[in-house]
C-alpha cells in the first residue's frame, strides 16, 4: 500500500539512536507519530558496545544483571517501520525486529504525546502495551559479528541509552563495512 493514512500501524520503542534528538533520529520519517515514554515491562540488558558505540538490547530477558530499559513510543506504519528495518541492518541480522511489551510512563522530555491513531486515545500511564523494538541479531558487518550476545552480556547493563552514551558512537557511515 502506498498510502499511509490506509497501512497497518504499529507501535515502536525507541532505546538507542533512534530516540527524539539523537544520531539516527534524522532517518526515522517524520511522519511517525509520538505516543509518549515507556519502560519495558520485564528486564532486559540494554548494552553499549565499547568499539562503535552502538546500543543493544539482548534478546535474554531475566538476565540477572537486566534492567527495565527506558524509551520513547511512535506510531508508524508498516512501511516506515521496514524502512527502519533496513537502516538497522534487519535485513543481515545486524539487528531483528520483536515484539516486547512496555509500560507507559509519564512524558518528562517536555514533547506532548499525541493520539494513538488506531483507537484515537492517548496512552495512559502505566497501561501495558506491546510494542516492537531491535533486538542484537547474530550477523551485521565484520566489526558487528565480534560482538555476539555471547560478548555483549558480559558489559555493564544499563537502563536508559542517554546523551553521554553518545559521544563514543560511531555512526554507520564513518565504519569501515558499515
Amino acid at each position: 500500500m502506498s498510502s499511509s493514512s490506509t497501512s497497518t500501524r504499529h507501535v515502536a520503542f525507541f532505546y538507542g539512536t533512534l530516540k527524539y534528538k539523537f544520531p539516527n533520529w534524522a532517518v526515522v520519517p517524520p511522519t511517525v507519530i509520538f505516543l509518549g515514554t515507556a519502560r519495558t515491562l520485564r528486564p532486559h540488558p540494554l548494552v553499549v558496545d565499547t568499539e562503535m558505540g552502538v546500543p543493544y538490547i539482548l534478546p535474554l530477558p531475566g538476565h540477572p544483571h537486566a534492567q527495565n530499559i527506558h524509551g520513547e513510543l511512535y506510531s508508524m506504519t508498516s512501511e516506515e517501520a521496514e524502512a527502519l528495518d533496513r537502516f538497522e541492518g534487519v535485513p543481515i541480522d545486524f539487528y531483528y525486529r520483536a515484539e516486547l511489551d512496555v509500560v507507559v510512563t509519564a512524558s518528562e522530555d517536555g514533547r506532548t504525546p499525541q493520539p494513538n491513531p488506531v483507537d484515537g486515545q492517548l496512552l495512559k500511564p502505566d497501561s501495558v502495551l506491546p510494542s516492537a523494538t531491535y533486538f542484537r541479531g547474530r550477523g551485521g558487518a565484520s566489526w558487528a559479528q565480534k560482538w555476539s550476545v555471547e560478548r555483549l552480556q558480559t558489559l555493564p547493563m544499563k537502563s536508559m541509552y542517554t546523551i553521554q552514551d553518545v559521544e563514543e558512537y560511531i555512526p554507520q557511515h564513518k565504519r569501515l563495512n558499515g
